[in-house]
């Protein structure tokens, strides 16, 4: 029988023999086992003997196992043949897989052994391997401080870290093992069995907040609500009530008058807070109502001639009534008389007779006021003297018609006067100084001739001058001829008379006015649709002013027509003359650049660019506008533009016009006919048409007509 192979054999003691070590190796997850033979190989026969053993350590070689006899004899052999081998004992070792790898050593020595001689000596060495580890890694996901890495060692429990990560508006709940959004399964500082790789993800919870309502002496305030971090939470809608408040709103503290928080509000805080109501106290002053005041008897009988006075109403109040009183005072005085009324409650009627000396000949202001604990109210009414014809004041300084007399040096009318007879003017004579006319009154100057010689007037043309008193001297005066209207005013203060300043009224022109029968001076507005009003006027329907002047000389008038539109000024103007009007004439435009047309055509026989205005009522005409084609789209870049005069158009209109176009590289013309009111296309743009009269290539899949702007 042969060792097996990878037998360790010593050396050869003596030339006769040698001893060797056979070990096998296996492994578990926690342990190592090794099986361990010894063999003797002996070139001669070799009988039973004493002394002979074998050894093993598990660090050294000299630490002894025990001793084996060999109870076996070798057969007789002719030099170093595998028959010669022969094993002389076995063992089993098993050992604990630690954290790290560890080195075991095996030796065997023999000796005394016949007709070999000396001792032999075999050592061998094999690796005993560490247990399998495993990575513990923690993921603060989303938060921060997670506890560093951990190793797990196969077969044996590991205590994690008792530390804990942080998030802002968040609390820790523990650590997933299937990732961000998993459930808890371990705690900090728990115990791992597992055998593998693992990552630990943090596990969140928002914090809450409690969000709590005070009806702060109301009732009916909403139940609590919980705010998550992070996340707004709309207040409650549900709004408390109170007895005589208004809930305005929510403060942050009972004592709180301003509003913080509207019901349904948004309120982003995260933190906890209690909302506290903010009323207002929902008063109403005292009311008074149905209120009336008359003369009367000392018993309350109404009587024109009475010289007391009956105070009645209503009256309502929110808080108990904590005081009524009357008071009366002649029109013209200042101090008050007072009369308290009893009261009590929150309601009630007033019938009081006041006063016992009330003249007949005043009138007399009645003011009820009703208080509560909170505030009051007033009213006030009037009751009238006794009705008279005519009163003279005392002294006879005074007069007064339908009333009593009470100023002094005045004509006081208490009837609506109404002067049947007119009122006679006053002639104005010839070379009269205006200046001079001071005194109030009605004036007439009723012929030219007498006007021409006035001194400091306004015109020569007969009037009427009106003369009023204020602070100064006011004077106004009307020319009255039918077709000169003007009035003009000067006022004289200071002891400086001022310039004449034109009084201008302006009129509407009613609907449809014919404008051929507008003669009279002054300034009218229209909202349009005058016959003979301008063309263009009437055609675009714009609002106009039109001042009417009287020219040269009689019969001879000026209308001037100013057009209102935001986008152009137009004047117009015209003269009526030997009875007929004459045509109007432009005097003045003023215009804003504006698109007339825009799109994106070929200008091809049979397109036609349709205008939103004529061309001839432009300020200057159009600029056409051609930007580059692509064959599929009209680019906004490498415009190219031609400006054509609208005198061009009135001389040429419907005619045939050419442009050299340019882009980059390219060139070519576009040929197109020009009307007022349109822009036509023409054959030889279609695409890459060859005109061999001028040999010229209308390039038409490079340009097209973007715009036509009015200038």
């Amino acid at each position: 029988m042969a060792a097996p192979s990878g037998t360790t054999w010593g050396s050869i003691v003596g030339g006769y023999g040698r001893i060797g070590i056979y070990t096998s190796v296996s492994s578990s997850a926690t342990t190592t086992t090794v099986s361990v033979q010894v063999w003797f190989w002996s070139k001669y026969t070799v009988s039973d003997s004493s002394n002979k053993y074998y050894f093993d350590t598990a660090s050294s070689a000299t630490t002894s196992r025990g001793s084996v006899s060999i109870k076996t004899t070798v057969a007789s052999g002719s030099g170093w043949s595998s028959t010669n081998q022969v094993k002389i004992g076995s063992s089993t070792f098993t050992y604990s897989r630690g954290t790290s790898a560890q080195t075991k050593y095996f030796a065997a020595k023999l000796s005394g052994i016949d007709r070999v001689g000396g001792t032999m000596y075999c050592s061998k060495s094999i690796s005993v391997p560490a247990k399998a580890s495993y990575k513990i890694t923690y993921n603060a996901n989303g938060g921060t401080g997670a506890p560093g890495a951990q190793t797990k060692w196969y077969g044996t429990d590991l205590k994690l870290s008792s530390g804990k990560p942080s998030r802002t508006g968040y609390t820790f709940q523990g650590w997933s093992i299937t990732g961000a959004s998993g459930s808890v399964y371990y705690q900090p500082g728990a115990t791992c069995g597992r055998n593998e790789n693992l990552t630990l993800y943090a596990i969140w919870k928002a914090n809450t907040y409690s969000v709590t309502y005070n009806a702060n002496g109301g009732s009916g305030a909403p139940g609590a609500q919980t705010k998550t971090y992070g996340v707004n939470l709309t207040l409650s809608g549900t709004k408390p009530t109170r007895t005589n408040y208004n809930f305005l709103g929510w403060g942050t503290s009972a004592a709180s008058t301003t509003v913080a928080y509207a019901a349904g509000a948004t309120y982003t805080s995260n933190a906890a807070i209690t909302l506290y109501a903010i009323w207002e106290l929902a008063y109403l002053a005292p009311r008074i109502v149905n209120c009336t005041v008359d003369r009367c008897d000392a018993n309350g009988t109404l009587s024109e001639e009475g010289t007391y006075a009956i105070v009645k109403c209503d009256w309502a109040t929110d808080k108990p009534v904590t005081g009524i009183k009357i008071g009366y005072k002649a029109e013209l005085d200042t101090a008050w008389a007072e009369v308290a009324v009893t009261a009590t409650g929150t309601s009630g009627t007033i019938s009081k007779v006041i006063g016992s000396s009330l003249s007949t000949e005043f009138s007399y202001d009645i003011k009820i006021t009703v208080s509560d604990s909170i505030g009051s109210s007033g009213h006030t009414k009037t009751i009238a003297p006794m009705t008279f014809t005519i009163d003279f004041l005392k002294g006879g300084r005074g007069v007064a018609f339908g009333k009593p007399a009470s100023l002094e040096g005045v004509v006081d009318i208490g009837f609506k006067s109404r002067f049947t007879g007119g009122i006679d003017a006053i002639e104005i004579e010839a070379n009269t100084d205006l200046n001079s006319i001071t005194t109030p009154g009605y004036y007439v100057c009723r012929d030219n001739a007498t006007a021409a010689t006035l001194l400091n007037s306004p015109t020569v043309k007969a009037f009427s001058l009106e003369v009023y008193s204020h602070a100064g001297i006011h004077q106004r005066l009307t020319i009255y001829l039918s077709y000169d209207v003007h009035t003009y005013v000067r006022n004289y203060y200071g002891n400086v008379w001022g310039g004449w300043q034109n009084f201008i009224n302006t009129e509407e022109l009613e609907t449809d006015t014919d404008l051929n029968n507008v003669v009279i001076p002054g300034i009218y507005y229209s909202q349009g649709s005058n016959p003979n009003a301008p063309e263009f006027i009437i055609n675009k329907k714009y609002s106009f002013t039109l001042e009417v002047y009287q020219a040269g000389s009689i019969g001879q008038l000026l209308q001037r027509i100013t057009a209102c539109n935001k986008d152009r000024t137009t004047v117009y103007q015209r003269e009526f003359f030997s009875n007929a009007w004459g045509d109007w004439n432009v005097l003045s435009l003023s215009k804003k650049s504006h698109i007339l047309w825009q799109g994106a055509f070929y200008m091809q026989s049979g397109q036609i660019a349709k205008l939103s205005e004529k061309i001839t009522d432009q300020a200057n005409g159009v600029v056409f506008v051609f930007s580059r084609f692509d064959g599929s789209t009209a680019k906004n870049e490498q415009f190219t533009s031609h400006f054509v005069p609208k005198e061009k158009v009135a001389l040429h209109n419907g005619t045939g016009h050419g442009f050299l176009l340019t882009c980059g590289f390219q060139e070519g013309v576009r040929y197109v006919y020009i009307n007022d009111v349109e822009i036509g296309g023409h054959a030889m743009n279609n695409n890459g048409s060859y005109n061999p009269a001028n040999n010229t290539i209308y390039s038409n899949n490079k340009f097209v007509l973007r715009y036509i702007i009015g200038v």
